[in-house]
């Protein structure tokens, strides 16, 4: 790799990310930690990190993951928070790291993943877009594909909540309230309803809440929420360089490219639908990521999905939490302040009630008030692994890594995660 890279990188950013004390506190190899700034640079042969403008080097839990990844599969790649003060500069900034040789992943983290959907537009980068990219305008990963010359973006926030969620119950069918309209919450929703859940969004500014609705009954063709969400609209043209690919996060996606085969003749997985591996054939959100044999997430006895006869999609102000909650089986926290019911009115809710926050640490109060109440619940960790999982997969595949011992390191890397404090 050409390190000369590294200084031009750094050369946006307020941190100093390939510095030694980031490469000891992110946990190296043992021989890494030892080596000096330069010998340890030169042991590199790719590259990736999280980019933000809220100061990932003080927050994110990604550096952890993929550096975890890299150790346990014995890949020589460092991933590094990235601190760029202003989206001024984020179109030559990515276009200067995904140059480099090789830059494996860039993340994308808050407030730049719409503005980074909007500057990859105009890259001359070779990049292939999933639907729900094109359909949201917003993206949190590029990916190096196989080839080692072109891009594979993606918008995995939504995707890491419905995973979580689906090993604990079936979604289609399920009443979910869902409470914000933000940048994570217009993800989840949207994959969401995807899954076929009936979903009522409500939020302090009810206005927003309600184009959230609109705009997702756009994309499904669905008339003011009612019925069964269509099949999404495609894009009619891209921009010169990039090519589109529909998505479908809850089926497998396969790759000829990165070993992962088709299903045989006969399946009833739609072949126009195919997209490159994100997942490929590792476990998938309907199986258990620790055996990837089927979840046994059936509603408890007597309990029935609602029936099709209302809306799927409602709006709604904050004074609906209460009666949305208590005829819901998931409640979704996705707001960055407060917390939708308070202690009496998360014991009012029946107890099967999945309780779910997109925050994590200290910040999910939603979540860890409900544990307190003996409530089945998921914080952010899980949701923020979900959406790490299909990009890690898809990179470690790319760069020729066997599909089994990618399935077991990220096996063992979630299990240590999500029992960590």
């Amino acid at each position: 790799m050409d390190h000369s890279y590294l200084s031009r990188i750094e050369s946006f950013l307020t941190n100093r990310p390939f510095s030694r004390d980031v490469a000891q506190h992110h946990k190296q190899q043992e021989q890494r930690q030892a080596a000096s700034r330069k010998e340890w640079i030169e042991s590199l042969c790719y590259i990736g990190g999280i980019v933000g403008g809220e100061s990932p080097s003080r927050y994110s839990q990604s550096p952890f993951l993929w550096n975890s990844l890299f150790q346990r599969l014995q890949i020589p790649a460092y991933f590094a928070p990235l601190d760029l003060p202003s989206s001024a500069n984020l179109a030559l900034f990515m276009e200067t790291i995904l140059q480099a040789p090789l830059c494996v992943d860039l993340t994308v983290t808050n407030p730049y993943k719409p503005a980074a959907y909007t500057a990859l537009k105009k890259l001359p980068l070779p990049c292939t877009i999933t639907e729900r990219v094109h359909h949201l305008q917003s993206l949190n990963h590029l990916l190096l594909q196989p080839d080692g010359a072109s891009w594979f973006a993606d918008s995995t926030d939504g995707e890491g909540m419905v995973r979580a969620i689906k090993k604990r119950i079936p979604l289609k069918g399920a009443r979910v309230l869902l409470v914000g309209s933000g940048g994570a919450a217009t993800s989840i929703a949207y994959e969401l309803v995807k899954e076929g859940a009936i979903l009522r969004i409500a939020n302090i500014v009810e206005k927003d809440a309600h184009i959230l609705v609109e705009r997702l009954a756009g994309i499904f063709s669905m008339v003011g929420g009612d019925g069964a969400p269509g099949e999404p609209s495609f894009p009619s043209e891209l921009d010169s360089g990039h090519s589109f690919i529909p998505a479908h996060p809850t089926e497998p996606r396969f790759s000829p490219e990165a070993g992962i085969h088709p299903p045989s003749r006969g399946s009833d997985v739609s072949s126009a639908n195919r997209a490159p591996a994100a997942v490929g054939s590792l476990a998938t959100p309907e199986t258990n990521p620790k055996s990837n044999a089927p979840v046994d997430n059936r509603r408890p006895q007597g309990a029935q999905a609602c029936g099709r006869s209302q809306p799927l999609l409602m709006a709604g102000g904050w004074d609906r939490i209460p009666p949305w909650a208590g005829e819901s089986e998931v409640i979704i926290s996705a707001i960055t302040e407060s917390t939708p019911l308070d202690r009496e009115g998360i014991e009012r809710l029946p107890p099967s009630v999945l309780l779910a926050d997109t925050r994590y640490g200290d910040m999910a109060e939603f979540a860890r008030l409900g544990r307190s109440l003996g409530r089945p619940g998921i914080d952010g960790k899980e949701m923020l692994f979900g959406q790490f999982y299909g990009p890690a997969a898809r990179v470690a595949i790319a760069l020729g890594i066997p599909e089994p011992e990618v399935r077991e390191a990220l096996e063992r890397i979630e299990e240590e995660y999500l029992a960590s404090p």
